[in-house]
């Protein structure tokens, strides 16, 4: 993910993304739990015959009602070697049931869930990130899943919901769904917005967000200053956390038409702040190192004021710290 979809994931990824789908599918069919194919995996199956090559992650659908019954299966997966992580005991989402490959090995399955309410599948909070022009799609009608249809990945059925193409056009991944698009690293930097929306202009926006992506994620990896994770490493680094003005002002005088809508804004904001980084990744300007020890000073003054809050009885705070 850090170099763009001319590098593949390696094939001993595949086969242990594959294992986890394989084993998760035949344990939870055996013990009677509704599942499905769903997002990126269901895509590059149907689209593909295969899992999309870039893709780090497997992905399938459960129901929420269903929770219980998963989470005490872990020692099931545990016996196969692989590792079940409970809901807000990772870095995710609470409706999100994470299966690893292993303890130490960190290809993983995302078992997203659902409830079902008068006919209509919702997700439950925080168990979806809304796709760029997904706005209004997460929810979907239940006819989807009931009955669920089939697909093949790897010579094996299974599940998936149908008709699986509608599914993809409507509830996931817009008309364009057939085509693949530029992988994207993270959500965060993509406005929400129907797919009704969609123009020329947005979608160079996406496939340029998405190459700035790659090469902020290459250049930082690169840079013997940094470790940690690439979306927010050019934030701990003190690096620009909002784009200059004018930098913004200057790609919307290029946008056509008098008007630019909210959505090419937030696009415009998010090409802005990630170019201005990679810029500063490359060039470190003298002001990085000023802003730098400015985010650390807040970061340990923070931690002090967190501290004398959790103790009352001590003496007071010896600086004041703004923490707004």
């Amino acid at each position: 993910m850090n170099w763009g979809p001319e590098v593949r994931r390696p094939p001993c990824c595949t086969e242990h993304l594959l294992e986890l789908i394989g084993f998760t599918s035949d344990l939870l069919a055996r013990h009677g739990i509704m599942h499905w194919l769903d997002w990126g995996t269901l895509l590059g199956v149907v689209r593909e015959g295969q899992l999309i090559p870039w893709d780090g992650d497997a992905d399938l659908s459960i129901l929420q009602r269903d929770e219980d019954a998963v989470l005490a299966l872990e020692e099931e997966f545990a016996a196969a070697g692989h590792h079940l992580e409970r809901p807000g005991l990772w870095r995710g989402h609470r409706g999100v049931i994470r299966i690893r490959y292993s303890k130490v090995n960190r290809a993983h399955l995302d078992l997203f869930m659902w409830q079902v309410c008068d006919g209509v599948v919702l997700p439950l909070e925080g168990a979806g990130e809304g796709w760029p022009g997904m706005a209004g799609r997460l929810v979907f009608p239940e006819r989807f899943i009931t009955p669920l249809g089939e697909v093949s990945l790897n010579g094996r059925r299974v599940p998936a919901p149908t008709p699986v193409e509608e599914f993809l056009r409507e509830h996931r991944y817009g008309p364009g769904w057939a085509t693949p698009a530029p992988p994207m690293k993270s959500m965060r930097y993509y406005p929400s917005f129907d797919i009704a929306e969609t123009t020329p202009e947005i979608d160079g926006l996406i496939a340029r967000i998405a190459a700035d992506e790659q090469r902020l994620s290459q250049v930082a990896s690169e840079s013997r200053r940094l470790q940690g994770r690439g979306p927010e490493l050019w934030v701990k680094s003190g690096l620009p956390i909002s784009a200059d003005a004018r930098r913004i002002d200057a790609m919307l005088a290029q946008s056509p038409g008098d008007s630019p809508t909210a959505t090419v804004r937030g696009l415009a904001r998010s090409v802005a702040v990630l170019e201005q980084a990679i810029e500063e990744f490359e060039h470190p300007s003298a002001s990085l190192a000023i802003r730098r020890a400015g985010r650390r000073i807040r970061r340990v003054a923070e931690v002090l004021l967190a501290r004398a809050q959790r103790r009352p009885h001590r003496a007071g705070f010896p600086f004041g710290v703004e923490t707004g």
